[in-house]
C-alpha cells in the first residue's frame, strides 16, 4: 500500500512539473522534479539489486532536470548573501509534503500510536488548565525500519497539516550554502503555515554529542536547531517538532533536554508482522496459501523490522511471479503494446516462496542492539 502511494505521488509530482513547464514556471517545475527524485530514492531504499540501481539512476536524472531548470550544477555551491530571506523561504517550502498517510496505514504499534495520539490531542486542545502544557517536541527512536517516518506522516496526514519532512543530510548539503539560515527559514515558514508538523529524520547525523568531531556546517545547524527548539518553550504556536533517530545515545544532551517526550518505536510483534504481510500480499491482489502466522513467527524470532517484513513479502511475490512466468525475460523483445497485453500468471504464495525470500534478507537488528535500546529507555 505504501509503494502504491509512492507511485501515485510520483505521478502527481511529474504531472505538476510538466504543467509548470507549460506555464513557463521553471522554479515550480524544478521543485516538483526534485520531489520526483526524492520519491524514487525512497523507492530505491525499499528495493534491492538491479531495481534499486535503476531507481537511483532515474532519481539522478530528475535531479539533473531540476538543476538544469535552476541553471545550477548539483555540485555547485550557492553563495548566500545577507538579505536573502525570500530565497531561503522558497528553499523551506520545498520540504513541505501533503501526506495522505493515516493511522490506518500504520500496521500495529498500537501502544506507540496511542501515546502519539494523546500527545497530539493535548497539544491541540485550546480550553485546558495552565498546568496542562502544550506539547511541542517529540523524539521517536528505535531500530531502523520500524516506521518512525510513517508515524510522523500519519500525524500530519490524519489532520491534513503541512508536513515539513527534512533529512538533515539535505540541510547540510553544500548546495544550500549556509545551512543554519535554511533551518531558521524552515521553522519560520512552519509558523506561517501552522498548524504544521516539522519532522527531522536522521537526527543523529547532526545532533550528536558536541564532544566529538563536528564540521562547521554541522555546528551551525545544531546551534540553530537548539535555538529554534528553545523558542518553542515560550511561544504559543501550533507547530509540533518530531525528531527521529536510530541512535538516541549519540544525541547531544542539549537536544535531548529539549525533547518534551521520547517515544520508543519497537520492532513489530507477531500480529503486526502478519498484518504487514497481508497488506503487501492479499490486499494488493496476491493470494496466500501459506500460514502467515508461521511466517510471522519466523520474522519475529529473527528480529525483522517492519521494512524488512515488507521487503520479505515483495521478494516472495517476485519469486512466485518469476516461477509462473518463464517468458518474462523474452518480453523485452516485444513492443510496449504487446507487453501491456501480456497475461501475467499468478498463484497463491506458498511457504516455500517465503522461506526462499527469508534466506535473501539479513535483519539489521540483533539482540545486543535491542538491549542497548532497552538500557537507554530505562536511563531516559
Amino acid at each position: 500500500m505504501y509503494e502504491k502511494k509512492l507511485r501515485e505521488l510520483f505521478q502527481e509530482s511529474k504531472e505538476n512539473a510538466e504543467q509548470a513547464l507549460e506555464e513557463e514556471d521553471s522554479s515550480t517545475a524544478a521543485s516538483y522534479y526534485e520531489k520526483c527524485g526524492d520519491i524514487l530514492m525512497e523507492q530505491a531504499k525499499n528495493s534491492s539489486g538491479k531495481r534499486k540501481e535503476n531507481k537511483e539512476e532515474l532519481a539522478q536524472e530528475y535531479y539533473e532536470l531540476r538543476d538544469n531548470l535552476l541553471g545550477k550544477s548539483s555540485s555547485m555551491k550557492r553563495e548566500v548573501e545577507v538579505g536573502d530571506e525570500e530565497e531561503f523561504s522558497g528553499d523551506a517550502e520545498r520540504f513541505i509534503q501533503q501526506t495522505n498517510i493515516s493511522w490506518e496505514d500504520v500496521a500495529g504499534l498500537e501502544e506507540t500510536k496511542k501515546e502519539l495520539k494523546e500527545s497530539f490531542a493535548l497539544a491541540a486542545i485550546e480550553d485546558k488548565p495552565g498546568a496542562v502544557e502544550q506539547l511541542h517536541t517529540i523524539l521517536l527512536y528505535g531500530p531502523p525500519g520500524t516506521g518512525k517516518s510513517l508515524l510522523a506522516s500519519a500525524i500530519a496526514g490524519s489532520h491534513d497539516y503541512p508536513f515539513f519532512n527534512v533529512k538533515l543530510s539535505q540541510a547540510l548539503s553544500k548546495y544550500y550554502g549556509e545551512s543554519g539560515k535554511i533551518i531558521s527559514s524552515l521553522f519560520e515558514t512552519a509558523r506561517e503555515r501552522s498548524p504544521s508538523i516539522v519532522f527531522f529524520d536522521e537526527m543523529d547525523s547532526v545532533a550528536f554529542s558536541r564532544g566529538g568531531q563536528m564540521d562547521e556546517a554541522s555546528r551551525r545547524v545544531l546551534s540553530t536547531l537548539l535555538t529554534e527548539l528553545s523558542g518553542f518553550d515560550t511561544e504559543n504556536e501550533e507547530v509540533m517538532f518530531i525528531g527521529a533517530t536510530n541512535a538516541p545515545w549519540d544525541l547531544d544532551p542539549a537536544v535531548l533536554s529539549r525533547m518534551e517526550r521520547t517515544v520508543y518505536v519497537p520492532l513489530p510483534d507477531r500480529e503486526t508482522v502478519k498484518r504487514i504481510l497481508e497488506l503487501n500480499t492479499r490486499e494488493e491482489g496476491v493470494d496466500v496459501s501459506a500460514d502467515l502466522s508461521e511466517v510471522a513467527e519466523r520474522c519475529v524470532s529473527n528480529n525483522f523490522s517492519g521494512r524488512e517484513v515488507k521487503n520479505l513479502a515483495q521478494d516472495a511475490v517476485r519469486r512466485m511471479v518469476e516461477g509462473e512466468n518463464q517468458s518474462l525475460e523474452s518480453l523485452s523483445e516485444k513492443s510496449v503494446d504487446e507487453i501491456k497485453d501480456y497475461d501475467l500468471k499468478t498463484r497463491p504464495l506458498t511457504l516455500d516462496h517465503f522461506e526462499n525470500a527469508l534466506d535473501n534478507i539479513s535483519p539489521k537488528t540483533d539482540t545486543e542492539l535491542l538491549e542497548k535500546y532497552r538500557d537507554w529507555d530505562i536511563e531516559y
